[in-house]
């Protein structure tokens, strides 16, 4: 999912939100990762709750322009799923039909991997257009290239195991970007 997710805005947002995320060591003699904060559901848990036909539609903020995202499981099986991703206007015409791309059902659990140091974990409560829903909030703290602060903080769902039902990213006091749920439905 990371090189589909790069595609999206969302992935965009994402990326620089997880700037600070652990990694795997590419060497033997390389310092070990981080220690990671929860993740807030595990594969199997995003696998049950996202069969063929699910869709989730996010409205995305970025820096005072918006956009919707409509993702749309096509293809699922034990290890993986397929999603075709389309961006549309806030009026609904499509601005890009961005295909499909496939990711194992770990790799979409990995997305949430937060470095332990960094992220504070707390119950929440939000509510987004799709409804009202308890949380966990997930707030990570980290530097950008530049040395401003930066917060960002993801809300997951707890009965919509997948991504956060609401993002925020702020630098150095300003929010320049938020992911909200608009809707999110299953056969």
């Amino acid at each position: 999912m990371r090189a589909f997710a790069a595609r999206t805005t969302a992935g965009a947002v994402l990326t620089l939100a997880l700037g600070a995320c652990a990694s795997t060591p590419d060497a033997p003699d390389a310092v070990p990762p981080a220690p990671l904060a929860p993740r807030p559901f595990t594969a199997d848990e995003i696998m049950r709750a996202m069969p063929v036909g699910t869709l989730i539609r996010l409205r995305m903020d970025n820096r005072g322009e918006s956009t919707i995202e409509e993702w749309r499981v096509t293809d699922a099986d034990a290890t993986s799923c397929t999603i075709a991703a389309k961006v549309l206007s806030p009026d609904g015409a499509l601005l890009e039909d961005q295909g499909q791309g496939t990711s194992t059902w770990a790799e979409l659990r990995d997305h949430a991997s937060f470095p332990a140091s960094h992220t504070v974990r707390e119950r929440s409560h939000v509510e987004v257009p799709a409804g009202a829903f308890d949380t966990w909030a997930y707030v990570v703290t980290a530097e950008t290239e530049d040395g401003e602060p930066s917060v960002s903080t993801f809300h997951f769902a707890p009965a919509l195991p997948g991504p956060p039902i609401l993002m925020t990213v702020v630098i150095a006091g300003e929010e320049i970007a938020r992911m909200t749920l608009l809707e999110r439905t299953s056969p």
